[in-house]
C-alpha cells in the first residue's frame, strides 16, 4: 500500500476557539499525522454504475 504524504495537501480543522476545543483539534491532528489508512468500500450506487 503507497502512503499519503501530507507535506504536498493541506488538511484544515476547524476548532472554536476555547482552550478545550483548540487542544481536541491538536490531539486529531497528531492523530491523522501519526497514522492513516483508506479502507475502501463498495456502494449500492457503485453496483448500479458497474452494472449499466
Amino acid at each position: 500500500m503507497q502512503k499519503y504524504n501530507f507535506n504536498n495537501h493541506l488538511v484544515r480543522i476547524g476548532s472554536r476557539t476555547s482552550p478545550l476545543a483548540v487542544w481536541q483539534a491538536n490531539e486529531v491532528k497528531q492523530k491523522i499525522i501519526q497514522k492513516s489508512k483508506i479502507i475502501k468500500f463498495r456502494t449500492s450506487g457503485d453496483n448500479i454504475v458497474d452494472s449499466n
